[in-house]
């Protein structure tokens, strides 16, 4: 229904399409679509110009920006490329993602049910649908590989293959081979070796494209972005305007939010506490057996989500619309908050949960903040609590990335390969991982089950 009206609004040439999506999301641009309809526009600017698609040449020879995507893309030479497509191309990728999230774990509580609700409907994932982003496909293709990870071996290989498939066409989604792990090492190494021979051929074959493809954008700290490098680079800004408004002694401001050390001095204490306080969740008792409680489809969802969005957190600035992961993850965390193995950990899982609407929402909330205080939303700037909104936001996403993390350090400890490559309690720094309430005083014992059934990160034969 929601597709349906704003289609009927933009269909009406209403401006309350427009004026709705300003404020929910991102100012819109005056069609829908914009990220669909590039892929087409390449096609056209390769075939008609060859490789003048990788330069800025293809500014004025087609009205493009250079090609910064896979040059698979370029060879899909069956997709209609007119112009007119784009916004049947558009409502079926939007309509197929609102699609898949009827098959994500369906929380039974009505209260976690108004969450989902809530996140879906974001600013982040609307700003996705709005621009037809090719992240919708990639969620996509998650979501496939999230239900095939959990059947017999040739489904689970059809799951690595649609995880491959998107790491071709998008580079980034390779992270995601990281869960063969859950494999027995013999198809570990069968898998690895058949994934690494297709990405290496697939290099050798474009390698020249390849070469020509230009640098991931990035952007200004205080604009749609989100990664580790935000609170890195935006926080001397930050300080210098708080100074500021103390009234401090220009030199003194300047000696003391001096960009280069207050950087190195913040990704320090980020970087140093995040992976510390990580490592000491990964260990607790009581993380494992709420991973265990957990169904063994909540689990796989809560894993592919995780990986992707600590990957596209520490790798690079990534546009708000790949934020649309943050949806796979969700009802894992809501599931941790709840099964009672969770123990002392439900309110990491708890504050874990309100960080992930924090920033599902922070470009409607930067937007609020700036209309009621004054100041910029896009980027933030000339507002002190404009400032301070976006410092929370930015910690939110670290305290959120620090529990994601726990989570997949305690995946790899327990899978399968890891144990049969003997890295093991033998090993010392591994076995510092492994759960042991003697460990700390703070770790209350959880008692699991001698019968229970096999945990979900082992897998089904």
């Amino acid at each position: 229904m929601l597709l349906a009206g704003m289609a009927w609004l933009y269909a009406t040439g209403s401006d309350l399409y427009g004026r709705i999506l300003a404020y929910w999301s991102f100012i819109p641009w005056p069609y829908p679509f914009i990220d669909t309809a590039v892929v087409p526009g390449w096609i056209r600017c390769w075939q008609l110009h060859g490789l003048v698609v990788y330069t800025d040449e293809s500014w004025g020879a087609c009205g493009l920006g250079p090609m910064n995507y896979s040059p698979l893309w370029l060879r899909l030479k069956f997709l209609p490329t007119d112009p007119g497509w784009t916004n049947w191309y558009g409502m079926s990728l939007v309509a197929a993602f609102l699609l898949s999230l009827g098959v994500l774990p369906r929380p039974r509580r009505l209260g976690d049910r108004a969450l989902v609700m809530l996140a879906t409907f974001s600013c982040l994932p609307v700003f996705a649908m709005e621009r037809g982003n090719l992240d919708l496909m990639v969620f996509l293709l998650a979501v496939g590989a999230a239900l095939c990870l959990g059947g017999t071996l040739g489904r689970r290989i059809l799951g690595y293959s649609l995880m491959l498939l998107g790491g071709l066409l998008k580079f980034y989604p390779l992270v995601l081979l990281v869960l063969v792990l859950r494999e027995r090492l013999a198809v570990l190494a069968a898998l690895a070796f058949a994934a690494a021979a297709i990405i290496a051929g697939t290099g050798i074959v474009f390698l020249d494209e390849l070469h020509r493809l230009g640098p991931v954008p990035g952007g200004e700290p205080f604009g749609n972005l989100w990664g580790a490098a935000n609170l890195v680079t935006g926080f001397p800004v930050v300080l210098h305007a708080f100074l500021e408004a103390v009234g401090l002694p220009g030199p003194m401001i300047a000696t003391l939010s001096q960009p280069w050390s207050v950087s190195v001095v913040v990704a320090t204490l980020l970087h140093a506490s995040t992976l510390i306080v990580a490592l000491r969740l990964a260990r607790r008792d009581d993380l494992r057996a709420a991973l265990t409680a957990i169904s063994d489809r909540t689990y796989r969802f809560l894993l592919i989500g995780g990986v992707l969005v600590v990957a596209c957190f520490f790798a690079h600035q990534n546009v708000g619309y790949r934020g649309v992961f943050l949806l796979l993850i969700l009802p894992g965390l809501l599931a941790l908050s709840h099964v009672p193995a969770s123990g002392r950990l439900r309110p990491a899982f708890t504050v874990a949960i309100g960080s992930m609407l924090c920033v599902l929402w922070e470009l409607t909330t930067r937007h609020l903040v700036a209309d009621m205080f004054g100041g910029a939303y896009d980027p933030v700037e000339g507002s002190l609590i404009g400032y301070t909104v976006w410092v929370v936001q930015e910690l939110a996403w670290w305290w959120l990335i620090t529990v994601l993390m726990a989570i997949l350090i305690r995946f790899v400890a327990d899978s399968p390969a890891w144990r049969e490559l003997g890295l093991t309690a033998s090993h010392r720094w591994v076995g510092w991982l492994r759960p042991n309430a003697t460990h700390s005083r703070r770790t209350r014992v959880v008692a699991v089950p001698k019968r229970r059934r096999i945990p979900p990160h082992l897998p089904a034969e």
